[in-house]
């Protein structure tokens, strides 16, 4: 229903995340421990940009899943605050995204002693290129699955 209203009004439409938020590599998006992102696709690729914040990743990682309707785009287990980048190429004509993103768990700054009092799940950026080339670092393109319509 969220899909469908978002691609009759072409527009994005994001849940289950905090607002954006500048990073050196562009703006982001905070999950909860679920999210759903609606995307207009303006571009063929895809590249999404994804990382955990937990201080005890190491000793107790965190899974992400970063799913489509009909395909997964991510499954691993996170036990570093690496950022890992991702690129997907779009059946052709495909004029929107949506993927789901879930964590095993969230965390929140407060914790620590910091007044963010935020649930913290992982750092989301979603970016579309015209090219693949444009993206250097990345060496490999998945398709992503056509979907029905939702």
């Amino acid at each position: 229903m969220l899909f469908r209203s978002a691609l009759a009004g072409r527009r994005d439409y994001i849940v289950g995340t905090y607002p954006t938020e500048r990073a050196e590599e562009g703006r982001f998006r905070w999950t909860r421990r679920r999210a759903t992102f609606t995307l207009v696709a303006p571009q063929p690729h895809l590249v999404i940009r994804y990382h955990v914040g937990h201080p005890d990743v190491d000793a107790r990682p965190v899974k992400i899943r970063i799913t489509t309707p009909c395909q997964t785009l991510v499954d691993e287990f996170r036990h570093d605050t690496d950022t890992v980048t991702r690129a997907f190429e779009l059946p052709d004509g495909q004029a929107m995204v949506r993927f789901d993103v879930e964590v095993s768990r969230t965390w929140s700054p407060a914790d620590s002693g910091q007044p963010d009092r935020r649930s913290l799940g992982a750092a989301i950026q979603a970016d579309f290129v015209a090219e693949s080339g444009v993206v250097s670092s990345i060496s490999g393109w998945v398709p992503l699955t056509p979907c029905s319509p939702v």
